[in-house]
């Protein structure tokens, strides 16, 4: 289940940068840790506070306002970001639970070991129906085999990316994880105003602000109930 759903979650979100900018996308993932508290309550029975749902209102508040006010907004891109941000909550969830759970508990070395054959096999088809023309064309046509260079590249990437954010699972709870993640929601934001020139009008940045607020807002709450 695993493997699915973060192939499934890698298309979505790859499909959603498609129609909507980057800084849109970001502000969309924001909502993970609404979905994350939903999964949690609904399918493992966890309790959680007043405060904690509390908290979640600006979240859901701002990314409605950022949504409403967006220049680029594309319902397609929208849909496939939300799906996503559902889908990174369970795959935080599941993380978690085979890290931390049980005499059995796996190491994140192990679990990404297991976990990424079975994407590799998962991902073939879809990129030998999808992506296999345009390779072709592009890359084996100019028989430049250094156009390969950022593909190499962008794989090391992801390894990294994938082997710290399992790290990170073992060592946190699966909420403050991805509270944590969106910090870089604000870097990528700025970025991709600046590199790639995104449209954002004053009520988006007050949009993701809202949601950025909340999120530091759960973070308040979580490290006070910690510390009783």
């Amino acid at each position: 289940p695993l493997s699915v759903i973060f192939c499934v979650n890698i298309c979505l979100g790859n499909v959603s940068l498609n129609y909507i900018p980057i800084s849109f996308f970001q502000t969309i993932k924001s909502s993970v840790p609404v979905f994350t508290v939903l999964i949690q309550a609904l399918f493992m029975k966890k309790n959680f506070t007043f405060k904690i749902y509390l908290s979640l209102i600006p979240i859901v508040g701002g990314l409605g306002l950022a949504s409403f006010t967006e220049v680029n907004f594309n319902m397609t891109g929208f849909t496939c970001a939300v799906l996503s941000s559902a889908l990174t909550a369970a795959q935080a969830v599941i993380m978690t639970t085979l890290l931390n759970t049980g005499m059995n508990r796996m190491g994140p070395l192990n679990l990404l070991y297991y976990m990424a054959p079975l994407s590799f096999a998962l991902l073939v088809p879809v990129i030998a129906y999808l992506e296999i023309g345009p390779i072709y064309s592009v890359w084996m046509q100019k028989n430049d085999i250094y156009s390969f260079g950022p593909l190499v590249f962008s794989g090391l990437l992801a390894f990294g990316l994938n082997y710290s954010s399992f790290v990170v699972s073992s060592l946190l709870s699966t909420l403050t994880m991805t509270v944590s993640g969106n910090a870089k929601a604000v870097i990528n934001i700025i970025f991709s105003v600046l590199i790639f020139g995104n449209t954002i009008t004053p009520l988006n940045w007050v949009g993701c602000f809202i949601a950025i607020a909340g999120v530091m807002w759960y973070q308040t709450i979580v490290l006070a109930q910690s510390k009783q």
